[in-house]
């Protein structure tokens, strides 16, 4: 799990400029409710996964409890990867 999320991160931090470092971003915020990342924004985000992963990601998967934080996001792909 820790190389794809260390990948879904990475692509975060430099997308969206998020510092997962910080003290005020964790693995487990939730990057919507904070204003991190919108609902356009999320669409960018299930492209890369699709394309990092050779997934396919339906509607039906993605829903705001699976796709709210990193570790929900990575969990997702994990779960698709498989």
């Amino acid at each position: 799990m820790e190389l794809v999320k260390d990948q879904i991160k990475k692509f975060l931090e430099e997308r969206f400029e998020l510092d997962f470092d910080g003290e005020d971003l964790t693995d487990d915020t939730n990057l919507f409710d904070e204003a991190y990342i919108d609902s356009l924004e999320s669409l960018v985000i299930v492209t890369f996964l699709e394309k990092a992963f050779s997934i396919d990601i339906a509607p039906d998967d993605i829903i705001e409890s699976d796709f709210k934080s990193l570790n929900d996001i990575a969990a997702l792909a994990l779960k698709l990867i498989k």
